[in-house]
């Protein structure tokens, strides 16, 4: 995992290509998102917004509420008794990028070889569900955070009190060029 500010995240250019110019392209449309004027639940082709990509990467916003952090504990003490543990997502096929513009958020983030596979991979929805303990880490506005196949992450969470957030989600392909 590579935490960043959404101004320095051009260093990561070389481990994930085309992550510059996907940010840029995104967040030129956060303006007609925030306003209403597109569909925040649509995924946005990268390709359409960007005349030389060849990648098969795509991005959406999303705006919510957090959700109680010890609520993932709760739910994963219900399906299994696994005391203590989080509830964790991977992917494999996709370099998971996150952006945080609005709001605040607290993540959790482990290693997968240190978590247990709850659900198998969904290859269609290139998603793994793993349980385990983590690091909780605060994320405020201004900040990306980037997300490699070994690391599992619970997203969009909170500690202590719900608050409001908007973000930018991006997935480039891991075979991207």
């Amino acid at each position: 995992m590579f935490i960043s500010r959404i101004e320095d995240v051009g260093q990561y250019a070389k481990i994930v290509p085309g992550l510059t110019e996907a940010v840029e392209a995104a967040l030129k449309l956060w303006p007609d998102i925030d306003a209403g004027k597109l569909d925040i639940s649509a995924k946005y082709k990268l390709v359409d917004y960007i005349s030389d990509a060849e990648l098969e990467a795509y991005f959406f916003f999303q705006k919510g509420v957090t959700r109680s952090i010890m609520g993932s504990i709760a739910k994963a003490k219900c399906d299994d008794d696994a005391e203590g543990l989080y509830q964790f997502e991977a992917h494999r096929k996709y370099v998971d990028v996150q952006i945080l513009i609005d709001g605040a958020e607290d993540i959790v983030w482990a290693p997968i070889e240190s978590l247990t596979v709850s659900q198998s991979y969904q290859a269609e929805a290139d998603i793994e569900f793993l349980r385990g303990d983590g690091t909780i880490i605060k994320i405020k506005p201004g900040t990306c955070y980037i997300l490699l196949p070994d690391d599992g992450h619970l997203a969009c969470g909170h500690v202590s009190i719900p608050t409001e957030y908007s973000k930018l989600i991006i997935k480039m392909p891991l075979d991207a060029k």
